[in-house]
């Protein structure tokens, strides 16, 4: 067969291929993962890499010989910056752990009491834990080792029990310590930390981004894939899978460990990351009425997964709320301890959607506001994901623009990320290069702030529909409470956007309220926090979390339009309330 070889640079990588293969399927077969925010289709131009100098698209760009192909930073995957930030996560709080040790001493059977082994420890359990023994069970795989570990340990044994919601299970007979894993799985990045049963702490975490990203940068371009695609969902389960073995391999490695001592895992993800995780039917998540295949999930085997921890351990699922708000917003309420704050809180996770929960004494609702990727750098002239080179902060001072790059101070400008796209467009406003309603009032229709890094006209409004909303979504969540914006004492922002948010440029431009700066917090990774503190508190019941969440489908009724409308100025309509902006 005819081959042709492709060069990569800066990597200086030779593939092999079969000529009429696409740039970007050569890169795959290199290892060398690209971002390809439209799913392939060649329609956004965001895969831009060179070609003998040349800028072409890698996903529709065939090899037809020999050549040399330099992908940049910004169409990578790898170099993304991977939130671990666990502060919400408490490990002094309730201590309770999802699987425990407990040490068991009985006596050796006789003739005149010869009952089996399972039932001997069973009952041994039972009397320790308190709790009847009918509500126990041992996992078939570990009988296998129960009779030698009995009779080795003179009836002296540490079963090590899972608490189910019904009931409890020795997965386990063994003193060695016990691990449990969380895993955050979000649309662009899976962050995974491993956590000591025994104390609660977080030994160790690692990030990567989400091989599924080759596949479009959004959720829907994801499910469109698996429509168009025979066996696209098991593909992009196995690219999730396949990084989470890459993760725990390397997590257990590093502390020294065997896979088998990781007995549990919480996982958290948006309903469609869940969907995919399972294999499960994407469909009609995208169609009206939007209705998932389910919310609540029985724990599985990871063994299903092959993944490597104790193959009859228990893989957890953090429940969803709707289509939408998923199991990552459950994780955020849990980190939170949101249903239990005092006063009107509000939390927000802004991505390509942006889910909000409004909770204050006897209620949470929430909803999911399509802001489109925008805020991921997607649909914008120079955007880009949090990576090298991306400017993720700019600041107007007397006149004068400045600006912050990822990577520190010798760090070329290259792009620029979503918090450098609403602190620039902040900037803009305040300079006065663009009106209230985002036109240039220069006769030159693109701002440079950095050699070839600019923001265009489309670029601005792109960024006002997206910023609008979320506003939007906001003022109906607190209108159907029939309360105000005002009335609120706490914003919780969390997620990597919000990790260089800049708070003052968001409420310049009317993407968040203008209460007072003590008013807002980062909170970092909510959804790896909560998937914590379930792993390290059974006396959580995620699926009451999100049941008792209200949600709210903006598609319903004209309320969010009119919302919208208002909220497509900057900062909005209604200057009164951003009267001191």
């Amino acid at each position: 067969m005819i081959q042709a070889t492709v060069h990569f640079l800066p990597d200086d990588l030779r593939v092999s291929v079969r000529p009429g293969c696409t740039i970007a399927q050569a890169a795959q077969e290199a290892q060398i993962f690209l971002s390809l925010p439209c799913g392939g289709r060649g329609a956004c131009g965001r895969c831009t890499v060179l070609v003998d100098g040349q800028p072409v698209s890698a996903c529709v760009t065939p090899v037809t010989d020999n050549m040399t192909v330099t992908v940049p930073d910004t169409v990578r995957l790898a170099g993304q910056a991977v939130l671990t930030d666990i502060r919400s996560y408490d490990v002094t709080k309730n201590r309770a752990p999802r699987v425990r040790q407990v040490r068991l001493s009985m006596e050796a059977p006789t003739l005149d009491d010869s009952i089996n082994d399972a039932s001997r420890v069973t009952m041994a359990l039972a009397r320790q834990l308190d709790i009847r023994q009918e509500s126990l069970r041992i996992e078939p795989a570990a009988l296998v080792t129960l009779p030698r570990s009995l009779r080795d340990g003179d009836f002296n044994i540490t079963a090590n029990v899972f608490y189910e919601s019904d009931r409890v299970t020795v997965l386990s007979f063994s003193e060695r310590p016990i691990y449990g894993i969380a895993i955050d799985i979000g649309t662009t990045t899976v962050v995974t930390a491993l956590c000591d049963l025994s104390t609660g702490l977080v030994l160790d975490t690692v990030g990567q981004s989400n091989p599924q990203a080759e596949y479009g940068a959004d959720v829907i371009s994801r499910v469109v894939y698996t429509e168009e695609h025979e066996g696209g969902a098991k593909e992009l389960q196995d690219m999730i899978t396949g990084a989470l073995r890459e993760s725990i391999v390397n997590l257990t490695e590093r502390a020294g460990i065997m896979g088998s001592d990781i007995l549990v895992a919480v996982v958290a993800g948006n309903t469609v990351m869940t969907h995919f995780f399972l294999n499960l039917p994407t469909d009609y998540l995208r169609r009206e009425p939007y209705v998932p295949v389910a919310c609540e999930f029985p724990p599985i085997l990871p063994g299903e997964l092959n993944l490597p921890m104790l193959p009859h351990g228990r893989v957890v699922i953090l429940p969803a709320v709707s289509s939408y708000v998923g199991g990552d917003i459950t994780a955020g309420v849990i980190a939170l301890d949101l249903s239990s704050r005092p006063g009107l809180n509000l939390f927000v996770d802004v991505g390509t959607n942006g889910e909000m929960v409004l909770a204050g004494t006897g209620f949470m609702m929430a909803c999911s506001c399509s802001a489109g990727p925008a805020f991921e750098g997607s649909g914008i002239s120079h955007g880009s994901r949090a990576v090298r080179g991306a400017i993720d902060n700019v600041t107007c001072d007397n006149g004068q623009i400045t600006y912050d790059v990822i990577g520190g101070p010798g760090a070329e400008a290259k792009s620029l990320c979503g918090s450098g796209l609403i602190s620039l467009l902040s900037a803009l406003l305040q300079k006065g290069v663009i009106d209230r309603s985002g036109r240039f009032t220069t006769e030159e229709k693109e701002f440079f702030i950095a050699p070839g890094v600019s923001m265009t006209q489309d670029d601005v409004f792109n960024l006002i529909r997206a910023k609008a909303a979320i506003y939007a979504g906001m003022r109906v969540l607190v209108k159907n409470m029939d309360m105000k914006l005002s009335g609120i004492d706490n914003i919780f922002v969390s997620g990597g956007f919000g990790r260089s948010l800049n708070i003052g440029g968001a409420t310049n431009i009317g993407m968040l309220p203008p209460l007072p700066m003590s008013s807002f917090s980062y909170e970092g990774n909510t959804s790896l926090a909560g998937a914590l503190r379930v792993l390290n508190d059974r006396t959580i019941t995620p699926e009451a979390t999100s049941g008792a969440i209200v949600n709210l489908e903006l598609s319903v009724g004209n309320q969010f339009m009119e919302e919208f409308t208002m909220a497509s100025f900057l900062p909005h309509t209604e200057l009164d309330f951003f009267g001191g902006v």
